[in-house]
């Protein structure tokens, strides 16, 4: 048997079939995956094994939606993974570039949610 490997995923939506349910799963940009295929030899801009990747990455994606009102009221999430935030519609990242601060954060969801109206 194949040994499990750590990859996190650097491109868009993938499916895998989970080792120990071997239920299929989607698994969406930041995500980690294991799996004893090697996705990085296959999908080598969609996957990082773990040890490879830098420490920013490595970091937990917390969920901190809870902390931005009108992201909650507009079904949006946003997560902090390190220093930065990322806000996602649908599990698809909506934000660009680097937000690094609350308040940018807020701006952001101000301008996105006005367009919708």
């Amino acid at each position: 048997m194949s040994k499990v490997k750590t990859f996190i995923n650097i491109g868009g939506s993938h499916f895998e079939r989970d080792p120990n349910t071997k239920e299929t799963k989607e698994y969406k940009k930041g995500s980690i995956v294991k799996s004893t295929r090697d996705l990085h030899k296959a999908f080598p801009e969609k996957f990082r094994l773990q040890e490879e990747a830098p420490q920013e990455e490595k970091t937990a994606k917390e969920d901190v939606t809870d902390q931005f009102e009108l992201a909650a009221d507009n079904d949006l999430k946003v997560f902090k993974e390190g220093k930065e935030y990322t806000v996602e519609e649908e599990g698809e990242v909506i934000s660009e570039g680097k937000i690094t601060t609350k308040k940018a954060v807020n701006t952001f969801l101000e301008e996105y949610t006005a367009e919708e109206e």
